[in-house]
């Protein structure tokens, strides 16, 4: 037996027999007339142990399977055995979403934290290619990028139980509820926790008050780190995209950003967003210019993780597969040949977000919760009408024009109030005039 045939046995029996275990864990631990799934996974999770295990003593069986595979393969450009631990990944995130089920509370952690990771794991193995990125020739970029973050942090970390002054009540919720993990009274990631937020931000808050105590500085400093780690993706995306000096610039100028200083001393998620943004955006265009599978890879997991912070991280679909799409219609020959990644990013997105997705779509009240909360689209809007007597149409891009001058020309009004827009006057030049520089190059996908 050759060692393609060895791996491809290997892949099946391991993935399969880890399947029809934790397959047997969930469906034990759920009400005995919703077992259907998670037993109909561990059946599905024996057959393909079973298939390894003739892969494994019977060469013809082993010769039929990497014909079947050699077509999906080589257009991956992956062995037969990664090949069939992508599949094996999808399975494994639907397990996930059976063993945490929808309440507070998981049916099995165990079942659900495993298969969820496992899925994970063998998504990334099934799409990587070994020496696409070699990080040992290319460590000082990153070990710069980490020394921006660490120049960053103090400005975000320093005196966090008193500036802000007030420790204001949506920071007080999510450290309470971060407490109720600490104390296992809810523990589902994969559902919504306190706000319609997804569970899984509150290990943060909840794993910070464990180590530091019940204090202000121990609920708000995951979000300085957040807010430093920002600085060097944005420098590593700016250098990427444009140039190292580019990239040292816009860094030193987040650094100091006085808006994204304040949000990084808040113990809420909405900080972990321009993280979320600043890696895989800069991700996406290196994977889309350079046809580079790690990055696309990278991309993936930005865009599934993002998904468990603030909702406004629901744009950077739009952003990456949007921005991409229409850079192929410039590009249609590229486009073609960077399909493979385009289904890479997607893929490993969709294992990632899979288990949470399955609830919202059980439950889309939630999803829309965060989202209805700050619509200008219901009561706020039905007084506006009656106190101006304008039509909505009107009052909506009245809106929108006000957001757009808050970068660069009227102070922020709602509950951060500066007295100064976004942007100062010397950076708020420089903006404009890299809107014009990027406008000027409409077809570049760095524009785009």
């Amino acid at each position: 037996m050759s060692i393609s045939q060895r791996n491809l046995a290997t892949s099946m029996l391991t993935g399969g027999g880890l399947l029809a275990f934790l397959s047997q864990i969930t469906q034990i631990a759920r009400p005995l007339g919703e077992r259907i799934a998670p037993v109909s996974l561990m059946f599905l999770g024996m057959l393909i142990c079973l298939l390894g295990v003739l892969t494994s003593r019977n060469e013809k069986v082993s010769l039929w399977l990497e014909r079947v595979l050699r077509k999906p393969s080589q257009w991956l450009n992956a062995t037969p055995w990664q090949i069939v631990l992508i599949p094996l990944s999808l399975l494994f995130a639907i397990l996930a979403h059976y063993a945490a089920g929808d309440a507070e509370k998981m049916i099995s952690p165990l079942g659900a934290w495993a298969a969820w990771l496992i899925s994970i794991i063998l998504c990334f193995i099934g799409f990587w290619t070994p020496g696409d990125f070699d990080l040992r020739s290319r460590w000082k970029p990153f070990a710069f990028a980490l020394g921006l973050s660490l120049l960053a942090f103090p400005f975000r970390a320093i005196a966090t139980n008193t500036i802000p002054i007030i420790l204001n009540g949506d920071e007080a919720s999510a450290g309470i509820y971060g407490i109720s993990f600490m104390e296992g009274k809810a523990n589902n990631i994969f559902s919504v926790g306190w706000y319609a937020f997804p569970g899984l931000y509150f290990l943060i808050p909840a794993a910070s008050i464990s180590l530091l105590g019940h204090t202000t500085a121990a609920l708000r400093i995951p979000s300085a780190i957040a807010g430093a780690l920002t600085i060097g993706g944005v420098y590593l995306t700016g250098r990427t995209m444009f140039d190292k000096r580019t990239g040292l610039i816009a860094a030193l100028v987040l650094t100091g950003f006085h808006f994204h200083i304040h949000f990084s001393r808040i113990g809420l998620n909405n900080i972990w967003d321009g993280f979320f943004f600043a890696i895989t955006v800069g991700a996406a265009w290196y994977a889309w210019e350079k046809e580079n599978r790690t990055a696309a890879i990278l991309t993936g997991l930005g865009l599934g993780f993002s998904q468990y912070f603030y909702p406004s991280s629901r744009v950077l679909l739009i952003v990456v597969f949007g921005g991409l799409i229409i850079s192929g219609l410039f590009n249609f020959k590229h486009l073609k040949s960077s399909f493979s990644n385009l289904m890479i990013m997607a893929w490993t997105m969709i294992i990632i977000v899979l288990p949470l997705a399955w609830y919202y779509i059980k439950y889309p009240e939630q999803y829309l919760a965060p989202l209805e909360r700050v619509s200008i689209l219901g009561s706020w809007m039905e007084n506006e009408i009656q106190l101006t007597g304008l039509p909505a149409w009107q009052i909506l891009l009245k809106q929108m024009v006000l957001g757009i001058q808050a970068f660069t020309f009227i102070p922020l009004q709602h509950w951060y109030r500066p007295e100064v827009p976004f942007l100062r006057p010397l950076y708020a030049g420089v903006f404009i005039l890299g809107l014009v520089f990027l406008i000027s190059k409409p077809k570049e996908s760095k524009t785009i």
